[in-house]
């Protein structure tokens, strides 16, 4: 949660109000956009309910028109809804959004191995066979999370070597929730297989081979989802910012 010391001490060391400097602003809206998601992730902001907008720009120590540019602009992950003349909504996940948001992202990550077979070298196969190893080792230890974080490390390593920053900008901006899902996957070594599998054919430069293989990767990701939305009655457990990123601390929401 945002601390008002630190926006205080800011204030202070540019003897102006955040809000009035660009660079500052920005920054401002980054940790306030952070606070809005981890408050609707913990479910301090429940599915469908109306936001305060009023209590929250007091308690995150910003002004309300701050917070309204942060809200129009977590529409497009579909955690926040804006309706005329009611204000802003916590939004409600269900199948068919889900479904249209992954397949949305299979595209993305099949023209992102695609890319990386015609830029990726030897050294950067190599540190994401590092990853994967690293994911192995806390799959022993029975680390569920830790695994999870190593995947979700895999992921944006791979969006990162695509070299397009249109595409990062597509995942990061609308397609962040299919990083934020806590799923119990059964088998995690064939997760890591496939892995292994994109990063030998991305190394051979086979494009068709590592397009196969992640979009295959990509539909088992969401049956585990269905299969979660089934269990708990269309409820996922959610997992908040500070637990979720781990790729040297970048926030992707």
């Amino acid at each position: 949660m945002l601390s008002k010391l630190i926006f205080h001490e800011k204030q202070q060391e540019s003897g102006k109000s955040l809000e009035t400097a660009p660079e500052k602003k920005e920054l401002l809206r980054y940790q306030v956009r952070r606070a809005l998601v981890n408050m609707i992730l913990r479910h301090e902001l429940k599915p469908g309910t109306r936001i305060p907008q009023e209590r929250i720009a007091e308690k995150l120590h910003v002004s309300r028109g701050v917070l309204r540019e942060t809200l129009l602009s977590l529409q497009s992950t579909f955690l926040v809804e804006l309706m005329d003349n009611r204000g802003a909504y916590v939004g409600r996940l269900d199948e068919e959004k889900m479904s249209e948001i992954y397949k949305a992202r299979e595209a993305i990550e099949c023209m992102v191995v695609r890319l990386c077979c015609m830029r990726v070298n030897r050294l950067q196969t190599d540190e994401l066979r590092q990853i994967i190893i690293r994911e192995q080792m806390f799959i022993k230890k029975g680390d569920e999370m830790a695994a999870a974080q190593m995947d979700k490390q895999f992921h944006n390593r791979l969006l990162e070597l695509s070299g397009n920053h249109i595409l990062q900008k597509i995942m990061d901006e609308h397609l962040v929730l299919t990083k934020i899902f806590r799923t119990r996957i059964t088998d995690q070594d064939v997760t890591c297989k496939d892995h292994f599998a994109v990063i030998d054919a991305i190394q051979d430069n086979n494009v068709e081979q590592a397009e196969k293989i992640m979009r295959q990767h990509i539909r088992t990701g969401w049956k585990h989802i269905q299969r979660e939305l089934v269990n708990k009655n269309g409820k996922l457990d959610l997992i908040p910012i500070e637990e979720n990123m781990i790729n040297n601390g970048k926030t992707t929401i």
